[in-house]
């Protein structure tokens, strides 16, 4: 059985603090990424909301299961390219990522174009 401090998440929670809200980078195969952070919370909400499982997200976002379990509980903050290729899975499925605005981050489904 594995234990996390406190210290541990906070440790988490000031790096994603510490983490600019966007910037370009490019991931191993030279494809430009825009970098917005997302919160463990954000991602578990939107994979729920699609009905996507860890392993369905990280082969979308080819990354590794582990980097997605890890993220989610917690336990480390991915690589900013990672984070990256998280957040444009998840939209790419049809999520929409809510900056905070007072009342806290969130996700939703997109809106359609087609007015349903």
């Amino acid at each position: 059985m594995v234990e996390t401090s406190c210290s541990a998440a906070n440790n988490v929670a000031k790096l994603f603090g510490n983490l600019t809200n966007s910037a370009r980078i490019v991931n191993a195969r030279g494809k430009y990424l825009t970098y917005s952070k997302i919160s463990a919370a954000q991602c578990r909400g939107a994979r729920a909301m699609l009905g996507m499982s860890q392993s369905e997200l990280a082969e979308a976002a080819q990354v590794s299961r582990p980097t997605v379990v890890d993220f989610e509980r917690g336990a480390r903050v991915p690589h900013r390219n990672n984070i990256a290729a998280l957040r444009q899975a998840l939209e790419a499925a049809g999520i929409e990522f809510i900056p905070e605005n007072g009342g806290g981050p969130g996700v939703r489904l997109a809106g359609r174009s087609d007015g349903r």
